[in-house]
C-alpha cells in the first residue's frame, strides 16, 4: 500500500470515528435534555426567572379558548423573580399528582431541592412531568410539565338569565359551554373546562337590560358566578309605560263597546295558565262597567294620563313590569234610573295597574287591575 492510499484510509477511519463520537454526543445530549428530570429542572428554572413564555411553552395543557399565553402572563404578572443558588432533581413518589387533565399518559413526579440567594435553608417543590407524543429531533421522547392545580380551576360555572349573552375576558361564551345537566327555570348555566386562577372580566348583555360588567376573582374558593337578575334600561321602561297608556285607552273603549276578550286590540300573554285568569278578569269587569241595554258608561275622554313603570322580580327569570296609571277623565254615563235618554257628565280621577311580561320580543299584558268609572 502506497503512501497516498494509506493517508486516504487513515482519513476515512478518522472521519468515521469523528462521526461516531458526534453521534454518541448527540444521543447523550438528547437523552439528557429530554428526560423527566431535565424537563422538570428546565421548567423550574424558567419559572423562577419569571420567563412566562418559556414556562407556558413547556406545559402540557388541553386546548381551550380561555387557556392562553396572555391569560397565563396575566395570572403570573405579580410573581417575583427567584434568585436560585443551587438546585437538584430526583424522582419521587407523589400520590397527589397534580393532573387536572386526567391524562392517560405516564406521569413521573420530580422533586426539586433548591436554595435561594440569602437563605441557606433548603426548599422543595414537586413537578409532575408527562411524556408527550412529540419527538425531539424526530428521535428522542419529548416531555412536558402538567399544569399544576394551583394555576388552574377546572369546571368554572357561570349562571345567567335565559336569553342573555355572555363574554368572558372579551371572548364570547358559546353554546358549546352550556351545561345540559342544569335545568333551572329561566336560567342557563355555562361550564368552562379550565380557567386560570386570578382576575377575570365577565360581561352580560340582554335585550332591554342594562349591561353588566364585573371583575371576578377565580380561585379554589370562588368557582361559581351567578347573575340571575338584571335591570331594565330607562328606555325600555318608558316604552312599556307608553304602551300601557295606549292599552288602557283600548281596554276602556272595548268595554264601552261590549267587546269580547278574544277581540281585544291589545297584546296579551300566550301562557295558558295566565290567559284564562286574565280573560275572566276582563269579562267580569266589563259586565260591571259596560253600557248594557243602553245604560252605563257611554263616553270617555281622557284629560290627563300618566304612567310609571317598575321592574318586578320573578323566580322564573322572565322580565316583568308593573305599570301604575293615574288619569283624569270626563265620562258620559246613561243611567237606567234617569228619564229618557239623558246622559250624565262626570269628571273624576282614577287609577289602574297593568302588568307586562316580555314574550316573543314584545311586551304582553298578563294581569290588570281596573277601576270602575261609576
Amino acid at each position: 500500500m502506497n503512501g497516498k492510499k494509506s493517508k486516504k484510509v487513515l482519513a476515512g477511519i478518522v472521519f468515521v470515528a469523528f462521526c461516531m463520537l458526534v453521534g454518541i454526543a448527540v444521543i447523550q445530549l438528547g437523552m439528557r435534555a429530554t428526560d423527566y428530570k431535565s424537563s422538570a429542572m428546565e421548567y423550574f428554572k424558567a419559572e423562577a426567572a419569571a420567563d412566562w413564555e418559556k414556562t407556558y411553552g413547556m406545559l402540557e395543557m388541553a386546548d381551550g379558548e380561555f387557556v392562553s399565553l396572555d391569560g397565563f402572563k396575566e395570572m403570573n404578572q405579580y410573581q417575583p423573580v427567584i434568585a436560585i443558588e443551587s438546585c437538584s432533581a430526583q424522582y419521587t413518589d407523589n400520590d397527589n399528582t397534580a393532573d387536572v387533565y386526567s391524562t392517560d399518559k405516564t406521569v413521573r413526579s420530580v422533586l426539586i431541592t433548591y436554595t435561594v440567594s440569602g437563605d441557606e435553608q433548603e426548599h422543595t417543590k414537586v413537578i409532575d412531568v408527562v411524556k408527550t407524543d412529540e419527538k425531539y429531533l424526530k428521535i428522542f421522547n419529548q416531555y412536558k410539565v402538567i399544569l399544576p392545580t394551583d394555576k388552574v380551576i377546572p369546571d368554572y360555572t357561570i349562571r345567567v338569565c335565559e336569553g342573555a349573552s355572555l363574554t368572558l375576558d372579551d371572548i364570547s361564551v358559546g353554546e358549546q359551554y352550556l351545561d345540559s345537566s342544569s335545568q333551572e327555570e329561566g336560567l342557563v348555566t355555562y361550564k368552562i373546562d379550565y380557567l386560570f386562577r386570578g382576575d377575570h372580566t365577565i360581561r352580560i348583555t340582554q335585550e332591554n337590560m342594562e349591561p353588566v360588567e364585573q371583575t371576578v376573582r377565580v380561585d379554589s374558593d370562588n368557582t361559581t358566578f351567578s347573575r340571575i337578575s338584571m335591570s331594565l334600561t330607562k328606555e325600555a321602561l318608558n316604552t312599556v309605560s307608553n304602551q300601557a297608556k295606549s292599552d288602557l285607552k283600548s281596554i276602556y273603549s272595548a268595554i264601552m263597546e261590549n267587546t269580547e276578550y278574544d277581540d281585544l286590540k291589545i297584546v296579551r300573554t300566550e301562557a295558558d295558565n295566565v290567559g284564562a285568569d286574565l280573560a275572566d278578569n276582563y269579562e267580569t269587569f266589563k259586565d260591571a262597567q259596560c253600557a248594557q241595554n243602553g245604560y252605563g258608561l257611554t263616553e270617555l275622554y281622557w284629560t290627563d294620563l300618566n304612567a310609571s313603570g317598575k321592574q318586578l322580580s320573578k323566580a322564573d327569570g322572565q322580565i316583568r313590569v308593573q305599570v301604575k296609571l293615574d288619569a283624569s277623565y270626563i265620562a258620559g254615563i246613561r243611567s237606567q234610573y234617569s228619564s229618557g235618554d239623558k246622559t250624565l257628565s262626570k269628571k273624576g280621577d282614577m287609577s289602574a295597574t297593568l302588568y307586562y311580561v316580555y314574550e316573543n320580543q314584545q311586551w304582553c299584558i298578563y294581569d290588570m287591575e281596573l277601576t270602575r268609572i261609576y
